[in-house]
């Protein structure tokens, strides 16, 4: 997965950790997927999961494609240098890393996605 505080924040307006509702509206995603995918499983008879892996050059590739083809819109919720090409969409479930916040509390926030 890559991308989701970028789609709650187009979504809401707020990034994850900017508010109890966007971050309830990232879980709402999360599960809804989570539900499509055990549907998946059972039609065909294989397990298909969702996975949290490093996807570095992922959330760059995905981040350039949507400027590219999504302009101005996406630009508002790119993260990086957009003027550098320095860009890329949050990994994973994860808050925002430029985001101050609590260590501790970012683990557990970031651990209510995967139980």
């Amino acid at each position: 997965m890559v991308g989701l505080n970028e789609l709650v924040q187009i979504h809401t307006g707020q990034e994850m950790h900017q508010s109890r509702q966007a971050f309830k509206f990232g879980l709402k995603v999360i599960a809804h997927m989570k539900l499509m995918i055990d549907r998946l499983s059972q039609r065909h008879g294989m397990r298909f999961v969702l996975e949290q892996t490093p996807a570095e050059s992922t959330a760059y590739r995905f981040a350039k494609l949507d400027l590219t083809h999504h302009s101005p819109k996406s630009g508002q919720a790119v993260k990086g240098d957009i003027a550098r090409g320095e860009v890329y969409y949050t990994n994973s479930t994860h808050l925002n890393n430029a985001a101050v916040l609590n260590p501790i509390e970012r683990v557990r926030q970031e651990g209510l996605f995967h139980p």
